[in-house]
């Protein structure tokens, strides 16, 4: 544009000398003529009017599209720096603060919550009951794997313990349930065991005259570990474990009844098919024969190997339908044993003894009766020094 316009400047001035110069030309004889109609000759001086097309220079002001160098204001989007604005995330960086970390303390280990004796603490989950009601709540969240009892703890019904969990401490559980009337029988145990791996450390049992048996192991694996055990039941033992197989160490069982006949007891009950099983260590008579089995309910055929005392596999002495683990010796009724059985009569002994069998005296027998031996029947008496 600036070209054409300088172009077009440039003929208007050409022409406009061109005009001058011929009206220099003009003698001044001419110049003095009066000009007739129509003939204005000096008009063509106006040509130098066309020198105002000089304002056309104004068309310079396109230069203003120099101004069109504002399309470089699409500088500006320089100002997409302002996208580093996203390092406001480094906020996050503020739980570096211990202030914003108190919250969370109240969720510590330190403090755990405890509500009916139960400290709800998934690491370590424990419960330190004080009465009955928070034990058998315990007894029965599976979250507890620990049930602690310090003090004393009166019961006044019977405990089942139906999950895997330990009992422990130092504390006692105490049946407070009264006995049954003279002519009736004890019919409920103080606690039956009725799942696998329950263990029962440390503290003291005491159940009442309201109680067959104060503990009873049905058909699970488990144990007794430095466990005191005061029966109170009258004519009952203190341990039953009832086609169970369990392991008993340290501590002391012990009963107060009238006619005591064992310790523990071995069964196989109603709807039990299982074979009891015990390994005892470790726990002391007291004047009561440790172990007893029901000849109707279990033989010594079925027992053996299935009893071991302090690691030994003892001597089971049978007596009538009694079946008897003791080293008292009141309660070696036995005379003569055969192959790790006494009995109490020689009779029993050879009743007992197989084709080519042994038969061993334990005692003198002063009432020694006939006996008579089945024929073909072929064995040795080794009467050890007796008579």
């Amino acid at each position: 544009m600036r070209k054409g316009w300088k172009k077009a400047v440039s003929t208007m001035l050409c022409a406009a000398m061109i005009l001058s110069m011929s009206s220099f030309m003009v003698s001044a004889e001419e110049l003095n003529k009066t000009p007739v109609d129509g003939e204005v000759v000096e008009t063509p001086e106006t040509p130098e009017t066309p020198e105002t097309p000089e304002t056309p220079e104004t068309p310079e002001t396109p230069e203003t599209p120099e101004t069109s160098e504002g399309p470089e204001t699409p500088e500006t989007p320089e100002t997409p720096e302002t996208p580093e604005t996203p390092e406001t995330p480094e906020t996050p960086e503020t739980p570096e603060t211990p202030e914003n970390s108190l919250p969370l303390t109240p969720l510590t280990p330190a403090a755990p919550a405890v509500e009916n004796g139960i400290m709800t603490l998934d690491a370590q989950p424990t419960s330190t009951p004080t009465n009955e009601e928070e034990l058998k709540a315990a007894l029965t969240d599976t979250r507890i794997d620990t049930i602690t009892i310090n003090g004393e703890i009166k019961i006044s019904s019977p405990i089942e313990i139906s999950r895997k969990v330990t009992i422990t401490g130092k504390g006692t559980l105490k049946d407070t349930k009264l006995a049954p009337a003279e002519e009736e029988k004890p019919t409920t145990n103080f606690i039956t065991v009725i799942a696998n791996d329950v263990k029962i450390e440390n503290i003291t049992i005491e159940s009442g005259a309201g109680n067959k048996y104060a503990v009873q192991f049905y058909k699970v694996a488990g144990s007794l570990n430095n466990a005191n055990i005061k029966h109170g039941g009258n004519g009952w033992a203190p341990v039953l474990v009832n086609g169970a197989n369990v392991t008993i160490t340290g501590g002391s069982i012990s009963t107060t009844s009238s006619n005591p006949y064992a310790l523990i007891e071995m069964a196989k009950g109603d709807s039990v098919e299982e074979i009891p099983e015990v390994n005892i260590s470790n726990v002391p008579e007291d004047n009561v024969p440790l172990l007893y089995a029901d000849g109707n309910q279990l033989t010594t055929e079925e027992l053996a190997g299935k009893i071991t005392v302090g690691g030994q596999q003892p001597t089971l002495q049978v007596n009538g339908t009694s079946i008897i683990v003791s080293t008292l010796p009141d309660a070696q009724t036995g005379v003569a044993s055969v192959n790790g059985v006494s009995y109490a009569t020689l009779k029993e002994a050879i009743d007992h003894v197989g084709s080519g069998g042994t038969i061993t005296i334990l005692k003198d027998i002063p009432d020694a009766v006939g006996i008579s031996v089945p024929s073909k029947k072929n064995f040795t008496i080794d009467f050890g020094g007796h008579t």
